[in-house]
């Protein structure tokens, strides 16, 4: 009974968003942009605004609320897709009549509207690979009813590009999304940020610092108990005349920032810095199914990787790990504290190359203006 209501509540929540995208507004030439992970999607959003200025409208979620503080006295039109007034007398017909339409994520509202031929929907994402599986081909999906999985499906169906940074991750999206949308070949946005003229300038600063090599544990969101925070800390006592350890918790993962407190994890002087700075200064990273990695090799080329899996058999029962993960990672994968203790120490620096080779063929640091070119076609046919 409970499901049945639930589900009912979400058929509801489609008809009222579809009824309500009807409501009359001509078609717009705004750059639509939903945001959900501003960790990895304000950068891009600021370069877009420079290009669009009051042509970019953002939709955001509640998490991404305080990120939007910045923007209120600027040229932009900014609306909350949670508040569900206004996601039916703004957010739905805005988006309805757009030509262009920017996704960082899975959004559900998207699924209730019938959009024409000319609204072009392409998906970001929020990384620019995949060690875990997501969508369709997440092991979770399995657990869906069958009303769930069209739901899901429904929305999938509505992306007509993906940005990719490799053909690997567009056949990804292709099968997790079970979509044929097109790819748009530019490189993962985000990642411009680390070709610009003054990242050099910034590592030597920063490292100016600092008297000791930096290791930046990362690890994925979870929603239990993060038991690789005991031998992080162990970690800690074991290097910490050579290393200052950081951890940098998912912004999500409410249960590992009061963890670190437990554990003496909290460092004062980098609390508020970016990841995409962390990722620059850090000599090694440690994490476990983090998409982050694809980030890493292009911020720091020489610097070492180390996957933390000590529950990966688990993990891949659950959550699913994309089959070939234990192919190319295999050298960096630890599954205990002494292998990872022996990893660390073996001060080995990543093939960032051949990692590079797989899932960055086509990051180049000009995403954006490929991005903005791409754009500038659509309304110039």
């Amino acid at each position: 009974m409970v499901n049945y209501l639930i589900s009912l509540i979400k058929e509801l929540y489609l008809t009222s968003v579809g009824l309500s995208s009807k409501l009359k507004r001509k078609n717009h030439d705004k750059v639509v942009f939903l945001l959900s992970f501003p960790e990895t999607s304000i950068y891009v959003i600021d370069e877009l605004y420079k290009k669009y200025e009051g042509r970019l409208i953002v939709c955001y979620t509640n998490n991404a609320k305080s990120s939007m503080e910045k923007y209120i006295n600027l040229n932009i039109d900014l609306y909350n897709i949670d508040s569900f007034p206004t996601l039916l007398l703004k957010v739905s017909p805005i988006v309805r009549t757009a030509t262009i339409v920017l996704c960082d994520n899975y959004f559900a509202f998207l699924g209730g509207i019938n959009f024409s031929a000319t609204t072009n929907i392409v998906q970001l994402w929020h990384a620019n690979g995949a060690i875990k599986k997501f969508g369709i081909e997440a092991l979770y999906a399995l657990k869906m009813n069958k009303k769930d999985i069209l739901r899901y499906q429904k929305v999938y169906s509505k992306f007509t590009h993906f940005i990719v940074s490799s053909n690997k991750m567009g056949n990804i999206f292709h099968k997790s999304f079970k979509s044929d949308g097109k790819l748009l070949c530019f490189g993962y946005p985000l990642t411009d940020y680390y070709f610009s003229d003054n990242q050099e300038r910034k590592i030597v600063t920063l490292k100016k610092k600092l008297n000791k090599k930096v290791l930046l544990y990362i690890p994925t969101y979870r929603d239990q108990n993060l038991k690789s925070i005991k031998d992080i800390a162990k970690i800690k006592k074991m290097f910490e005349k050579e290393w200052i350890i950081l951890v940098h918790p998912h912004p999500r993962d409410k249960f590992l920032i009061r963890q670190l407190s437990d554990y003496d994890l909290l460092n004062q002087e980098f609390i508020g810095s970016s990841l995409q700075d962390l990722l620059i200064v850090a000599d090694c990273i440690i994490t476990d199914y983090s998409s982050v990695v694809f980030e890493y090799t292009i911020a720091n080329p020489k610097g070492q990787i180390v996957f933390y899996c000590y529950d990966m058999e688990e993990y891949s029962k659950t959550t699913g790990i994309q089959s070939d993960f234990g192919d190319w990672a295999k050298p960096m994968i630890a599954k205990d504290l002494e292998e990872l203790i022996h990893v660390i120490q073996s001060n080995n620096i990543s093939e960032s190359h051949l990692i590079n080779k797989l899932w960055n063929e086509y990051t180049t640091g000009k995403a954006i203006c490929q991005l903005t070119e791409w754009i500038d076609q659509i309304y110039d046919n």
